[in-house]
């Protein structure tokens, strides 16, 4: 017997299981993996892997002018990670001078520099 571990793509994970049905022995454990990018010859991690590397690398990516907790739970949600843990994104964020606070309470929001 073999323990067998390999890394797919989201858009074929649903091929994968399909085809492994009547091969495997015992029900698979699937684990998102974050922070990940193809190359070549595999895969590599796409930053440094803190935090707040990666979310730097979203804002990048997605360029949004202003951002909430909301938005910032939705991205950790689709990361995969805790989105209850937002508050420490955001003050992380503020403290390198990543976003800047503006408004108070409930209307508050967060403009990125």
């Amino acid at each position: 017997m073999f323990r067998v571990t390999f890394l797919v793509d989201d858009k074929k994970l649903a091929y994968a299981l399909w085809a492994l049905t009547n091969v495997a022995l015992a029900k698979p454990d699937i684990e998102p993996v974050i922070n990940v990018k193809k190359r070549r010859n595999g895969v590599a991690q796409q930053t440094g892997g803190t935090l707040l590397e990666m979310f730097t690398a979203h804002l990048k990516a997605d360029k949004p002018e202003q951002i909430d907790a909301k938005y910032v739970k939705a991205w950790m949600q689709g990361a995969g990670l805790n989105p209850t843990s937002h508050g420490y994104v955001l003050k992380h964020a503020q403290r390198s001078k990543l976003i800047r606070k503006i408004g108070k309470g409930l209307r508050s929001g967060y403009t990125v520099l």
